[in-house]
């Protein structure tokens, strides 16, 4: 299960509150970070919970249960991503009706 960190995150709300990003740069010692976590918040809608299964399935290689069980289990870490690619992954998760943060 996921566990919320510390109470002086900065979050940033963006795409109507389907994406959260956890700046915690001060917890690092402004260390440049070059992978993130993709945190499954929920859904924007209980109607797209098997588009985001399907996605997930797509996007990390889990199969249909492992993928299912994220979902109904959520917030549940999906996986690590670099950087560069963390925005893909996140544009894909909120188009399929998923709300992701990462952290």
């Amino acid at each position: 299960m996921f566990s919320s960190c510390s109470n002086e995150e900065n979050v940033i709300d963006s795409d109507e509150n389907s994406v959260e990003f956890i700046d915690q740069s001060k917890q690092f010692d402004n260390e440049d970070r070059s992978t993130y976590n993709i945190i499954l918040v929920g859904l924007q809608n209980p109607d797209y919970k098997t588009r985001v299964m399907l996605e997930i399935k797509k996007l990390f290689m889990y199969d249909l249960k492992t993928a299912k069980y994220l979902v109904e289990q959520a917030p549940s870490f999906l996986g690590k991503t670099t950087t560069e690619a963390s925005s893909w992954y996140v544009s894909r998760l909120v188009d399929a009706g998923a709300k992701v943060r990462l952290e």
